[in-house]
Parts: structure tokens; sequence; C-alpha cells
């Protein structure tokens, strides 16, 4: 070895060499890199008192290309034995061998039974598939039947705008505690509307779905109770969604059913006729005589528009699309032939030309009422926008009236149901949103929610749920992931939380956010303790234990002389510690440290640091060695809560050391999985292990420890392989701009067969889309699958003007990123 390279042994001996004699010279000499050479004697020897943090990894932060080793020796050896030297000799020669550059060398070793071994972090893809969910999963969807024992299920949105991504998954509010105005029933029965397919195709912000429906109610609340609903009670409601096996709203939305109505027919009832009854009695105030022109007739809101009229005694004009739609107003309600008009397909709400609403203005009478148009003021024309699910929120009394009101007149015959009521089963979910979509049908759409019916289940997520009648202890809970954390627990069932703060200024600032959480029904305890005084925290939690229920769960969150190292480490290791000690003797749930990815990796300036969050990380191993629940979860930087957002630049600079910022939803998933795997030891997330410029400029290309996290770009053909059979790779491997085309006619042919319900020889590709009465609900769909599966940008307009549909595939070919640039070009 070259006298001349200078060496630093970190962890061998006494610490005390360079006739050093305090501990403040010692910091000092490491803090400045500097050699220290001196004869060991045997006086400096005290186990007792020396404290060796492993600095190792924050100093080969520090000081780059210089050799820190630390070796943990074997626990069931005696540290200053003869069996040490062969370990730390080989230690060292590995280490400070001449010829081996500092990106070769482990600079961590642990000596278990004469073995030496070093530590290799590898991506954990098991965890992060249970810990982590999201749309894409919706892929792995399978057929499996409705009814799931045990497992209730809710319709969820893949990606909007393409209604094959529908697919059926856990249903979050199962199980929860009921509000005293909810009712909650076992669905038999759905009503399809309209507004259902323009969520599910992302024409109206918000992902929710199910509007009405039937079935038998399971649970009520204590309000609802003194209604008088009960289990068993047969009913149909108004929803503010979902579809599910389950449907809660508020009691005022629910209706009891007579015996002899069938749940399909109560399914239909409550949109299409609450929205007709309000608009026609209360908002138009119809009258015997009087004159009222109704569009669309032969959709089930036109349909009870048109058996309230004939109640009422009005004169009633309808305006219908096609001659069999014409006939059937006739036979059906037995409206004249010169009071229905043909035009266009209008929706329920429809939307005019000016030159329309002139024209139509001009037909009115004075003091006449339209409910489709703005009108002439100056006659006295009103116009009025109707919204069911806005009125039913606020007018409570009203609509229970409402609902009342319309069961009532159909148990005495004066009205009827809408004609035909068509009856799906759950299984042809995707078909029936089809239908609507291309108006391709009459009267009302119902789903029958048959329990022995297949339908695409997602795979299950396990899912938190707290225990009510418990309290759950969060340490630091009023920083920004703290408070963060006390909203999911409260989300998941918390009604007791206990948050120990350092500082009781640190609670006055909190005043806004515990008021919140109050106004949740949960109980928020705060108390002022410093965790490294055991007696205190003792007193604390046994003062605690008098007014609020047993601790079941507990969270911990966060909060250069030796001083302040002292200063930094002594809340991470004393006051670990002592909650260690404090929940030992309690049976709880689960203990969940919420501790730093310093601690595995080091940082420069952070020492104390990374000492503090190794003893946590070892802390968990401890535990559950011992049967103790205890999970260390290493963060790196999170996006929207904690220090990295409100400190300038040090996003960046963790980006360039290889940490990708974690945001809030992924903080919060990993303490679920944490809760719902209490033995999980140690999770560390925020390892930025794609490609970038991070794997050059990071300390983890030098480290060993990292080696099997590097990026490894993939093959390319391996990701044709990965990919066969996409739509995407069978563009990208046509050899000619003919063979791209021909790959598009197949894609678009086989979504046109999807989504308009029609046969391969029904496509003709020399005509227009426009032929195949493809709107523009229609052209959003298939937009939307040429830019996730073709990686073509096309707009509505380019498909609706497309002079052929072979024009359109020639424009998408063009278009699609996975076109080889050559065959464009040529």
């Amino acid at each position: 070895m070259d006298p001349n390279v200078p060496i630093a042994i970190i962890g061998m001996s006494c610490r005390f060499p360079g006739n050093i004699k305090v501990p403040e010279d010692l910091w000092q000499l490491c803090a400045e890199a500097r050699t220290g050479w001196s004869k060991i004697t045997a006086s400096r020897f005290n186990l007792d008192v020396v404290y060796h943090p492993n600095a190792a990894k924050t100093n080969t932060w520090e000081y780059s290309g210089k050799r820190l080793a630390s070796v943990d020796s074997d626990p069931n050896q005696p540290p200053w034995s003869f069996e040490s030297i062969p370990t730390i000799t080989d230690v060292f020669s590995k280490v400070f061998c001449e010829w081996s550059t500092a990106e070769d060398i482990d600079f961590e070793f642990a000596d278990r039974d004469g073995l030496i071994s070093v530590l290799r972090y590898h991506k954990d893809i098991s965890t992060d598939s249970a810990a982590f969910t999201n749309a894409a999963e919706l892929t792995m969807a399978k057929m499996e039947p409705f009814a799931q024992p045990g497992r209730p299920l809710r319709l969820l949105i893949g990606s909007p705008g393409l209604l094959d991504n529908l697919a059926w998954g856990d249903d979050p509010d199962a199980g929860k505690e009921l509000e005293p105005d909810i009712v909650e029933i076992q669905a038999k029965a759905f009503g399809l509307n309209f507004r259902d397919v323009m969520v599910a195709m992302g024409q109206l912000n918000g992902d929710i779905m199910g509007f009405e429906c039937s079935g038998y109610i399971r649970r009520v609340g204590s309000n609802a109770k003194l209604q008088g609903y009960k289990p068993g009670d047969r009913v149909a409601m108004l929803l503010r969604g979902h579809w599910g096996t389950f449907a809660r709203v508020h009691h005022s939305s629910v209706v009891k059913i007579p015996d002899d109505m069938t749940f399909e027919v109560a399914a239909s009832l409550p949109v299409s006729f609450c929205t007709a009854y309000i608009s026609v009695f209360d908002i138009a105030r119809l009258r015997r005589g009087e004159k009222i022109l109704i569009h669309a007739a032969t959709g089930a809101f036109a349909q009870a528009a048109i058996v309230l009229a004939k109640h009422v005694g009005a004169e009633i004009f309808v305006t219908v699309g096609t001659e069999a739609k014409r006939q059937f107003v006739i036979k059906t309600y037995g409206i004249q032939p010169d009071h229905i008009f043909f035009q266009q397909r209008y929706l329920i709400c429809c939307w005019y030309s000016s030159d329309d609403r002139r024209k139509r203005r001009r037909c009115c009478a004075k003091f006449a009422f339209s409910l489709l148009d703005m009108g002439a003021f100056t006659r006295s024309i009103s116009f009025s926008s109707f919204d069911l699910l806005a009125f039913s929120d606020t007018r409570y009394p009203e609509i229970q009236d409402v609902l009342k009101d319309v069961i009532r007149l159909f148990e005495q015959k004066v009205i009827v149901p809408v004609d035909p009521i068509t009856v799906y089963p759950v299984s042809e979910h995707e078909r029936t949103y089809r239908l609507m979509q291309v108006g391709k049908h009459m009267g009302k759409i119902v789903i029958a929610m048959n329990p022995e019916d297949i339908v695409p289940v997602l795979p299950k997520t396990p899912s938190v749920k707290l225990r009510p009648d418990s309290s759950y202890l969060v340490v630091g809970g009023l920083g920004g992931i703290g408070r963060s954390v006390c909203h999911w627990m409260v989300s998941h069932g918390a009604k007791n939380i206990v948050v120990i703060s350092r500082s009781a200024s640190s609670q006055e600032k909190a005043a806004p956010f515990l008021a919140e959480i109050g106004k949740n029904g949960c109980k928020v305890k705060v108390t002022a303790c410093d965790i490294t005084d055991e007696y205190q925290l003792a007193e604390v939690l046994k003062a605690c234990s008098f007014e609020m229920p047993p601790i079941c769960g507990n969270s911990i969150l966060e909060r250069m002389t030796l001083g302040n190292f002292n200063a930094g480490i002594r809340p991470k290791v004393q006051g670990t510690w002592n909650l260690h000690n404090q929940m030992s003797g309690l049976e709880i749930d689960f203990f969940i440290m919420l501790s730093s990815i310093v601690g595995v990796t080091g940082n420069a300036s952070q020492s104390a640091h990374a000492a503090g969050r190794t003893f946590q990380d070892g802390l968990a191993k401890y535990r559950t060695s011992k049967g103790l629940p205890y999970v260390a979860i290493d963060l790196g930087q999170t996006k929207s809560v904690g220090v990295v957002p409100e400190s300038v630049g040090m996003a960046q600079q963790l980006s360039r050391k290889g940490l990708t910022m974690l945001s809030e939803d992924v903080v919060l998933s990993t303490i679920e999985y944490a809760i719902l795997h209490p033995f999980s030891i140690q999770l560390s997330i925020g390892f930025n292990t794609g490609s970038g410029p991070h794997w050059e400029d990071s300390v983890y290309t030098r480290d060993l420890r990292f080696s099997l996290l590097h990026y490894h770009k993939q093959t390319s053909s391996n990701v044709n392989k990965s990919a066969a059979g996409d739509l995407g790779s069978r563009i990208a491997a046509a050899s000619t701009l003919d063979e791209a085309v021909e790959v598009v006619v197949g894609g678009l042919t086989k979504k046109l067969m999807d989504s308009l319900m029609i046969l391969e020889s029904d496509v003709d590709p020399s005509k227009s889309l426009a032929s195949y009465g493809v709107d523009s609900l229609v052209a959003v769909e298939l937009r939307n699958m040429l830019a996730l599966r073709a990686g073509a940008e096309v707009s509505i307009f380019d498909i609706m003007q497309s002079s052929s549909i072979t024009a359109l595939e020639a424009t998408v070919a063009l278009k699609s990123s996975h076109t080889d640039p050559l065959l464009v070009s040529s």
C-alpha cells in the first residue's frame, strides 16, 4: 500500500487516536478528515461508554473517494476476542486493496458465524404491486361472478372515454358506519341514464355513475329509522352514485314501493318521472287545454312527460327522429299524426342553433312556457334549467313528496311505466352503455344485478378499516405529513386520535386542522411531550388512558458540533426506544415508524439524521424478532407535504442524487400496506431506478449496495416480445406505410364493431364514419383509443370530417408515434 495515500478506519477500536483526549476533538478530526496516528493503550477500551453510530454511510457522501468502512461484528462473539481478528484483517485487505477502485469495493460488512456478508438492495416488485394500485390495473380484470362473498363491488372507470375499460372493484364505503340520515340498500336493479354514459366518456366532471336503483333496505341510520325505514323494506331511490352491490343515499331520496311492483319497474321511475313531474307540474304549471311540445318523444323522460301531460288533459305535440318512433307514439300514446314532427335527433337537454331558437320562439304564444329555450322575454316567455340531482341535494322535503306522489299515481293506475323497459343482465353492462351512446333504443334501459352474472372484476386490494372503539397514537402529528396521516386515519374509520407534539405553540397553529378533524366525528387529544423523557412519556400515556379508549395502533412521525449531533439523534434513538418500551406491554395492532431513506443511503451534512434513522430501521428487526409489530418506512422526498415542498432547491438537489418525488397518495398507500402487513420490518421507497443522469452523478454509482437497482435498458427484442399483439407494436413492425395502414384498418374496424354493435361485414372502408351514425360521443371514444393504443393524436374534426374510413386510417398511420419515420418521409 502506498504510504502517501491517506486512509481512515472508523469503528475498529476505541475511537480516540491522535492523542485525542475528549470527544469534541475527535469530532473535529473527523469533520476535517485529518489523519490521526498514535499508539493505542489498553486504558482507552471502555465499551460501556463508547457509542458507535455508523458514520460510514454519511461520510461516503461527504468525502467522495475516501475509503470509509464499517464492520457489524458477530453478536454471538465477544467484540474484542481473537476470533474477530481474521474478520477485521480480511475486510481491511479488501477495502484498501491498492489495485481496486472505490466503485469496486464494498464498505459495509457483517460477520455472522465466521461468514462475512455484504448488503445489496433490490426492487421488491411484489410489494410494489400490493401497495400501489392504479388505473392500469384495470387491464388485469378477470371475469368472475358479480356476487363476491364478503366483497361488495363498485363500478370503476379505467380510462375515461373508453367504455371497454369499465370494471368492478372494491367498494371503499362498504362496512363504514352509516351517518344518521343515510339508508343503505342491497341493489337489485339500476336504471341507466345518459348522464352515466357522459361520465364514463369523460364528458362530465367527476367519476360518479349510478343515479337510480331499487332493492331491499340493508341498513338505516338513526334519523332514517325515525322516518319509518327498516331493513327488509322494498324501495326505490334517487342516487348520487354508485353502481354497486350496495347503494347509499339520504332518506329523503328513498321511497317504499308496492309489493306487486317489480324491482325493474321501480328502478325505471325515479329520474324520469321525478324530472317530468317537477318540470310539468311545479315549473311549467301545465293546465288542461294548454299546449306542450315534448322533444325526443320515445325517450324515458319524454314518455314520462307525455303520461303526466295526458293526465292533466293538455294538448301534446312531440318530435321524433324516425318513422318507427312516429308509429310508436301514435300507437302507444294516441298522439295525433299532425301533432308529430320530424327533426334530427335531440338529446333530452338540447343545444340548438340561433336560427332554431328564433323559429321556436315565433311558435310560442304570449305567456307561453318553454323548458328548452330562453325565448323572447318581451313576450313573457320563460326559460328554466332544472337539474334533478341538485334539487334533491337541497330540497329534502320536496323530493320526498314528489317520490311519494309518483308511487301513489302508479298505485292508482293513473300513470303507467315508460314503454318498453328493456332489462339487461349486469354482465352486459358495457353493451347497454353503447346502446345509450348511439341512441338505438326506446323507453328505458334497466340493469338487473343478478348475483350469478359474470362481470370483469379487478384483483382484490386489501383496505384498512381502523377501529372506532380504539385510540391511535400519532407522534409529531401536527407536521405536514402528520396532518395528512390523521386525515387518512379518520377516512379509514378512526374515531379517537392522540397526538403528541413537542411544543404547545404547535398546537395553537394547528387549531384549524384539529377543528376540521373534529367535525368528521373524530375525538382528537393533543398533548405536549418530549418523548426522549421516558417518565414524561409514561405519564402522558397514563393520563390519556383515563379519557380515551385504549391505544391499539402507534404511528410515529418525525419531528455540526457534537452537541448538535446528540440533539439531532436523541429524539430518534432515545425517543423511539422509549415508545418501544411503553408499547411493549400493550396489545397494539401496528407500530409504524415514518423514517427516512437517509438511514439507508446516508447524505452529506446529515450524520445525526442518518444515525438516528439507522437505529429506527434496526429496531424494526429487533421488535419483529420478539413477535412485536413494527414497520420502518424509509421515505425519500415527498412532493406536497413535509420539508421538501417548503425548501427552495431541495427537490432538485435530491433528484440529482437519485431520489424520485413521492406523492402524498404514495406515502399514504405505503402506510396502508404497513398496517395490513404489520411485520414487514422495513420498507424503503423513493429510489429512482429509471434511466437518467443521476446514475452518473450520484454516489449510488460508486456504492455496490445499490448495484442491483441500476437501470438497464430493455433490448428491442424484449420490448417487441412483451408488446406482442399490441396495436402500437404491430404498427412499429410494419415495413411499408401501406402495411401500417392495414394494421390500423384492423384495429379501427374492431373498435367500430364494438362501439356501433355491427358486424365486420357491415364495415365498408370506402364510406365515411358519419354514414354509420358516428356522433361526437362515439368520436371521442375513437380518438381516445387511437391516442392510447395507436399513438396517434387525431382530432374530433379529423374523425368526423374524413371522407372515408380509409382516409382516416391513412391519417392515423402517418401520425402514429409507432410508425417508422423513414416510412413517413418516403
